[in-house]
């Protein structure tokens, strides 16, 4: 999953900021534990205050995941 959202990331951050995308493609980026990849990515995606501090809440790393998965899904259509 981690691997898709990271995609979904970068065609969303390269509109906005190509050199960005170019750094999520690091391998040290990609290969950051599932936990520490769902809090860190906040430092890239900027959401409203109320959902990201909901993201941020959820204790379950797959579900935090699949959140952000669904965010940028819809960022990105």
């Amino acid at each position: 999953m981690k691997v898709r959202l990271n995609q979904r990331l970068i065609s969303v951050i390269e509109q906005q900021n190509p050199e960005l995308a170019k750094a999520l493609h690091d391998a040290a980026w990609i290969a950051q534990p599932a936990g520490e990849y769902s809090f860190k990515i906040f430092q890239f995606l900027r959401l409203e205050p109320d959902l990201m501090q909901a993201i941020l809440e959820t204790t379950r790393v797959s579900e935090r995941l699949a959140e952000i998965d669904r965010v940028l899904r819809t960022v990105g259509s």
